[in-house]
């Protein structure tokens, strides 16, 4: 069946390109069609025809970048791609994929490794290595006069728009571009461990499908802020049943609660909730740090006024990780943004997408690629 979904897939995007050329759209959307087929099967190398990779390191007294720089034969754009969550980080086959798909499309991408999500955790560091090397690329542009653009992935989101969002550095990104982003970190947690979320659009409080793994990759997060190594280890190891897909047995969760120290026990608290009501007194419950870490990062506590105008979401309506509900809260708070709700479009398994969905996001690659001078 695995070897189907290239097949079915290019299946959809083929329709999808048919749709456009009968509508006599093609030379509007026909470049947006193809970058969409590559984004989508993007894995690893090699890179596109003409694309060259390079290493960029820079360094402050409080961060260093490490970072990949991709660079066409004639870029007309600048992006800072921001992964999401992989221990990988800018050597995952995927980023790699999609950096050289989006070199390919003429832009100079440079994709940096972010330390905490490397990690699996939140961490106020990935804002600060993100602040450098937006601080490097705005002086630059200064020089090479080629607009400047960021594309930052589910977590990612949250770190790329701390640093954007200062008005020295705002003022030389044209557009911030965030694929199924959050605006509150509490939300998300509730999401992950209760299932519920709350549709602005209506204010109805609706039970969606999150992935069963997501509460157990939460609590990976959160192992650091375990000052026991003996709580550490029993809770890593409902950890890592959780995150392969099992159900950690209830005996094992019980003695973890029972036994551990009083911050084991608040964070396990947390993890095994299934109550929204009770997810915020849950996190103020947290040791002190794993509390920072979860809320620190949330773009509700940002000040976001000097990106009026400049934020695009994307965001699929049947995400299993991060509800569709985030990107509308989070252009709400930010005048002029635009968002892309797509059907059947998760970024963790972009390529199950159906056709309707692959409309939707050519839309959205239509966009991104206005960016070009």
């Amino acid at each position: 069946m695995r070897r189907l979904r290239p097949w079915l897939m290019a299946a959809s995007i083929a329709f999808a390109l048919l749709l456009a050329a009968g509508a006599g759209l093609w030379l509007v959307y026909g470049e947006s069609v193809r970058v969409l087929a590559g984004l989508v099967n993007a894995s690893g190398e090699p890179l596109p025809p003409g694309v060259t990779r390079q290493p960029l390191l820079l360094l402050s007294g409080d961060a260093t970048v490490q970072a990949d720089i991709y660079e066409p034969a004639e870029p007309r754009a600048v992006l800072l791609f921001v992964p999401g969550l992989t221990s990988a980080g800018k050597s995952d086959s995927r980023v790699v994929g999609v950096s050289g798909v989006l070199a390919g499309a003429g832009f100079r991408v440079v994709t940096p490794d972010l330390p905490g999500a490397m990690a699996l955790s939140a961490g106020r560091e990935d804002s600060a290595v993100l602040r450098l090397l937006l601080d490097h690329l705005v002086a630059e542009q200064a020089e090479n006069g080629l607009p400047l653009g960021v594309v930052a992935v589910s977590y990612g989101l949250a770190p790329a728009l701390a640093a954007a969002a200062a008005p020295e550095r705002a003022q030389g990104i044209a557009m911030v571009l965030g694929l199924g982003g959050y605006f509150d970190g509490a939300a998300v947690v509730s999401y992950a461990t209760t299932g519920w979320f709350t549709d602005p659009r209506d204010g109805i409080t609706r039970m969606g499908h999150p992935d069963s793994r997501a509460r157990w990759l939460l609590l990976y997060s959160l192992l650091e802020h375990v000052p026991s190594a003996l709580d550490r280890n029993r809770l890593a190891e409902l950890a890592r049943v959780g995150a392969a897909g099992g159900a950690p047995g209830l005996v094992a969760t019980t003695q973890a609660m029972a036994q551990g120290g009083p911050d084991a026990r608040a964070i396990l608290g947390l993890i095994a909730n299934t109550e929204p009501e009770r997810v915020d007194t849950l996190i103020e419950a947290l040791p002190p740090k794993a509390h920072d870490d979860l809320t620190a990062l949330s773009p509700s506590r940002l000040d976001l006024a000097a990106l009026a105008g400049r934020i695009v979401l994307v965001h699929g309506e049947t995400d299993p990780v991060i509800p569709f509900s985030e990107s509308l809260r989070l252009a709400d708070a930010v005048p002029g943004s635009r968002v892309f709700l797509i059907p059947g479009f998760s970024h963790v398994a972009p390529e199950e997408t159906g056709t309707m969905g692959h409309v939707a996001m050519i839309q959205a690659v239509r966009v991104l690629l206005s960016l070009r001078r």
